[in-house]
């Protein structure tokens, strides 16, 4: 939840997840945050 805003990312069931897939996961999430995908990946 965003700004008391809902929204919804699509996560796949690969076990495991190739990198790409989970870089377009948080590039996602970036997108529907305002914020800079790498600073994502460096909270991990």
């Amino acid at each position: 939840m965003i700004n008391g805003e809902m929204f919804g990312i699509t996560v796949p069931l690969h076990n495991p997840l190739k990198v790409g897939t989970l870089t377009n996961i948080i590039k996602d999430v970036a997108q529907k945050t305002g914020q800079d995908w790498m600073k994502n990946i460096e909270e991990l």
